[in-house]
């Protein structure tokens, strides 16, 4: 068994394959560019180098990325919920408003309001374009409060499919059918009713 490590870091990006004793047998790198689709390209290329030189395909691939940022409520550090949930949206355009006064004032026109959402749709982009990376969904269902920015619904999927590892990208984003309230319904689903 192969697997191959990919270590994104902001100097460089490097890759390498291992045997199931740990002993290197491919390794490559390449500088880190400085936008988000470049860094993709380059990523694939050096795993489709590395499972060259290591004569496999299809290896097993872990990524490492760069390290502390901003610290969470959950005491971690550059968590996503920073970044896509509403206090975060709400964070990034300064804090005065709430994620559904953003909303409402990117829907009115507000320059700074609509630069945070914009901003706000493409980080939630990139991590929805991981989840699809990893596991192929066969829908996407947004719950919690900005579950309820009805824009969301209409931006995302453009917005993720060229972040995908794919030259298609169909997957639908849906609203949960509980709308901002699935997530309790779903909790209280975790514990059977008789002991």
């Amino acid at each position: 068994m192969v697997r191959i490590g990919v270590d994104f870091g902001g100097t460089k990006i490097e890759a390498a394959a291992l045997d199931a004793g740990g002993r290197v047998l491919a390794r490559v790198r390449a500088s880190s560019p400085r936008s988000y689709e470049a860094g993709l390209l380059t990523v694939r290329a050096l795993v489709a180098e590395t499972e060259r030189q290591a004569g496999v395909s299809g290896a097993s691939v872990g990524v490492g990325g760069p390290g502390p940022g901003p610290e969470c409520s959950c005491g971690r550090r550059n968590c996503l919920e920073l970044w896509i949930s509403g206090p975060g949206l709400a964070q990034d355009h300064g804090g005065r408003l709430t994620a559904e006064g953003v909303a409402a004032a990117a829907r009115s026109g507000q320059a700074g309001a609509k630069a945070a959402f914009d901003r706000y749709v493409d980080r939630l982009a990139r991590g929805l374009a991981v989840v699809c990376g990893v596991l192929d969904p066969d829908v996407i269902v947004l719950g919690g409060g900005m579950s309820n920015v009805d824009e969301l619904y209409g931006r995302l999927p453009g917005a993720i499919a060229p972040l995908v590892f794919s030259d298609i990208f169909t997957t639908p984003v849906a609203r949960a059918e509980h709308g901002d309230s699935s997530g309790v319904r779903g909790a209280a689903w975790l514990w059977p009713l008789s002991p």
